[in-house]
């Protein structure tokens, strides 16, 4: 049924349920469910793949969170860091600053939101 559920009606269920746990502050069921996601997104091939990407840096930076609430700051760092070159890489730049200035890294949340500034410069000249 669940397969059913998840391949039919709820293809998301995964990445839903993972949300879920993190709102109730079991982290460790988070976790498991957007590691399933995470398989299902990464093992699958589809044209758009921009979109595909979208999806996977949004979860990368779901499970960044998760890990940040677990203070698993490796795990966090790492995911953002992958989240930041599939795409939204303003928003996994935002994050990871914020990251590092949690930990009291100051010099690298300041070359992060440097980094920052110069991607937001980038795009003004784009538009």
């Amino acid at each position: 049924m669940y397969k059913e559920l998840v391949n039919e009606k709820y293809p998301n269920a995964e990445r839903l349920l993972g949300e879920l746990y993190m709102s109730k502050k079991d982290y460790g069921k988070a976790e498991e469910w957007l590691l399933k996601e995470s398989e299902k997104l990464f093992s699958h091939s589809e044209d758009n793949v921009k979109r595909i990407e979208e999806k996977r840096a949004r979860l990368l930076r779901l499970l960044a969170k998760v890990y940040e609430m677990k203070e698993d700051y490796g795990k966090a760092e790492n995911n953002l860091l992958k989240a930041k070159e599939l795409a939204h890489k303003e928003l996994a730049l935002t994050s990871l600053a914020k990251l590092y200035e949690k930990q009291g890294k100051y010099s690298q949340a300041l070359k992060i939101n440097e980094e920052l500034e110069e991607l937001k410069k980038i795009e003004k000249q784009k538009n």
